[in-house]
């Protein structure tokens, strides 16, 4: 069995969204999409 990469998008940026941002990135995942309202929030996240 081939193993793969995971990959993930998270929608919303607030407390929760950084949380499993942090989370998925930790255990590595690459979150290639970051979703929420304002692009500041986002670019804070993703940062």
């Amino acid at each position: 069995m081939k193993s793969r990469e995971l990959t993930a998008i998270v929608v919303g940026a607030g407390w929760a969204g950084e949380g499993h941002t942090k989370a998925l990135q930790h255990y590595g995942v690459e979150v290639v999409v970051i979703c929420a309202r304002k692009e500041d929030v986002v670019q804070k996240v993703a940062s």
